[in-house]
């Protein structure tokens, strides 16, 4: 009895084992493409997502008051698609960006392009020039540039030359230029001397035996400065007719 008992044992044993491969056959999930598996996307060559930079870094003097400063910063594309960015812009304290050379850039994967912002400067003090990148499937990143904003050095003294002539015939009435350069317009004018006037020139007749031309000249720059120049206009009866 026991021996006819063994083949059965044997039999159920080997069903057993196919029903049990066949359930966890079926636990697995089924395809629902009938092709080849799809391979998994390449990783991110470098740094997945968008970045800007600089973040920071030594400070870029303007002077205050100045309008259309330009700051220059760096996008970079680190997915692996080809993106089209959205870019914009603000600034920070003493800082205000008016605008962009680009509002939409178009970087190859793994590729940078250039950015610059335009910005005006108020009054001295510090501040940033900040820059957006929004990609539609890279996420958003910012950058941004230091901005020191100083007082301008002043401009240029004003100098001051009386022009010619050097020398006037007897009792000649003549005209002489107070010729500026430098300084800050408009310029306040005092003529001494033989000459009269507050003009920038001066028609005066020679005194016998000639005389001293002098004018003083003061620029619109605060605190205002002051120039002056003497000319000695000698008497010569062979000078130039003036005037002529």
């Amino acid at each position: 009895m026991l021996r006819n008992h063994a083949p059965l044992s044997r039999l159920g044993a080997v069903a057993f084992l196919a029903i049990l491969g066949f359930a966890c056959q079926s636990d697995r999930p089924l395809s629902s493409d009938s092709g080849p598996s799809k391979a998994p996307p390449p990783p991110c060559a470098g740094t997945c997502g968008v970045a800007v930079t600089p973040d920071g870094g030594p400070a870029q003097n303007v002077d205050s008051g100045s309008v259309d400063n330009g700051a220059t910063l760096i996008v970079k594309n680190g997915t692996t698609l080809n993106q089209t960015f959205t870019i914009s812009c603000y600034g920070t304290g003493a800082v205000t960006c008016t605008g962009l050379d680009a509002t939409q850039l178009n970087i190859l994967a793994g590729h940078t392009s250039d950015v610059t912002a335009f910005f005006n400067a108020g009054a001295p003090g510090s501040g940033k020039v900040v820059v957006r990148a929004n990609g539609s499937s890279a996420g958003w990143d910012t950058g941004y540039v230091n901005i020191l904003v100083v007082s301008p050095p002043p401009p240029p003294a004003p100098a001051v030359t009386i022009s010619i002539p050097h020398s006037a015939r007897p009792g000649a009435t003549c005209t002489w230029f107070a010729d500026v350069t430098g300084g800050v317009a408009p310029f306040t004018y005092q003529w001494s001397g033989f000459g009269t006037g507050t003009l920038d020139n001066t028609t005066v007749t020679l005194p016998p035996g000639g005389g001293n031309l002098i004018v003083d000249v003061w620029d619109s720059y605060s605190p205002q400065r002051h120039t002056a120049d003497t000319l000695f206009v000698t008497e010569d009866v062979n000078a130039p007719i003036c005037n002529q």
